[in-house]
């Protein structure tokens, strides 16, 4: 698939995948068999970067690389005064386990816990700029490349659209980057395709994700022209199929996935992986 771009999110598994019982090279395995050529690991609860050199060698066994993504608990927020510092703590810790893996970037929600919404107007996002030019510097120095993701309204307030992603990239500078995401983008932007268009020049990561959170071709999310749009547009990084297993309590709850979206975790990563090869990437 890809040539090597195309990996699968391990949020299809499950969140915590540092525990003795999640057998994590089974799943690497499953997932070179299936023609994935990497996945992306969350970091959604604090794991030193000292002990993922197991990690990084099980996938290598594998032939496949790794993308690390974070979220921030709820004790942390950049938009926060009173939250900032521990959240830069957070992202400067997930950053170091990113370097750890080898992933050339950190994604995902970095200004606010997901589900955090406020009673009244959206938070302003100029307090955060300081904070991030100071964490795109430190993982730039590290070879991690900051791309913040914007969300849905249903999930944050910060950051919801690529154009307001794209101005609080030009206010930060020096490297820091977006994912798009076509489920959010589905939802927030007038018009996917034309939003991946314009703000291209900023996307640094790019996650796959059906319109109802199932494998990729069974909604309706325009996959043959989300793929042209990237191929014509010069975009070579990498994707990352990402699915949710509903079974588990926390990440249903953050999702908001109330019924399972596939029969299995193997399930949705089979479809998925059978649709990416009808795409040709």
């Amino acid at each position: 698939m890809g040539g090597g771009r195309c990996g699968v999110h391990l949020l299809a598994w499950g969140a915590d995948w540092n525990v003795p019982h999640f057998d994590l090279p089974r799943v690497f395995g499953i997932c070179r068999q299936l023609g994935f050529a990497g996945i992306e690991l969350p970091f959604l609860s604090p794991v030193p970067a000292s002990g993922l050199g197991p990690v990084a060698r099980a996938a290598a066994a594998e032939g496949l690389w790794l993308t690390a993504s974070t979220a921030l608990p709820a004790d942390c927020a950049l938009v926060d005064p009173d939250r900032a510092d521990r959240a830069k703590r957070w992202l400067r810790q997930a950053v170091q386990a990113a370097a750890a893996l080898g992933s050339p970037v950190l994604v995902g929600p970095m200004l606010a816990p997901v589900g955090e919404l406020p009673s009244g107007p959206a938070r302003a996002l100029a307090p955060t700029v300081e904070h991030l030019a100071e964490l795109t510097e430190f993982g730039a120095a590290l070879g991690v490349r900051i791309c913040i993701e914007p969300l849905t309204r249903y999930e944050t307030d910060t950051l919801n659209t690529l154009a307001q992603g794209e101005e609080l990239c030009h206010q930060v500078g020096g490297g820091l980057a977006l994912t798009a995401d076509t489920f959010h983008q589905n939802i927030e932007e007038a018009n996917l395709l034309e939003s991946w268009q314009a703000h291209l020049s900023v996307i640094g990561h790019v996650h796959f994700s059906e319109n109802h959170r199932g494998p990729i071709g069974t909604g309706h999310i325009p996959w043959p022209d989300v793929v042209a749009l990237l191929e014509e547009g010069g975009y070579r990084g990498r994707i990352v199929v990402e699915g949710f297993n509903g079974r588990v309590p926390e990440l249903a709850r953050a999702t908001c996935i109330w019924h399972p979206r596939a029969d299995s975790p193997e399930d949705f990563a089979t479809h998925s992986a059978e649709r990416l090869r009808t795409l040709r990437l």
